[in-house]
């Protein structure tokens, strides 16, 4: 858990198993806030980019494990993934938790073949 402590505030996502905030009963300070920081889509909306995943997001994921996180996060930092298409080369990863997995990351439709162990 030591590479957790890294983290910093912003890299916690949002919770995908809340509802989605109601635009309209969002108070008006929080909304100019919103405004002046990000655009309101990525308040409600965001995905993964596995490019740039940090270890918070990866563990955020169901299913996952902290071993699991740290090994994806090592092969984002050497450039070894890049997409999320990546993730069905490692050796580590099962089908089941990629199907789960998919609908958290900003899609990608090109598959690759090779291996990485």
């Amino acid at each position: 858990m030591e590479a957790t402590e890294t983290s910093k505030p912003s890299d916690i996502p949002e919770n995908p198993y809340l509802p989605k905030p109601d635009i309209h009963e969002i108070p008006e300070k929080v909304m100019e806030v919103a405004y002046k920081t990000s655009k309101i889509d990525d308040i409600t909306d965001s995905k993964i980019d596995i490019s740039g995943a940090s270890i918070t997001e990866l563990l955020s994921l169901p299913n996952i494990d902290e071993e699991v996180a740290l090994r994806i996060k090592e092969l984002i930092d050497e450039n070894r993934i890049s997409q999320f298409s990546d993730l069905e080369k490692l050796e580590f990863i099962n089908e089941e938790q990629l199907k789960i997995w998919k609908n958290y990351f900003i899609d990608d439709s090109n598959i690759l073949g090779d291996e990485i162990s």
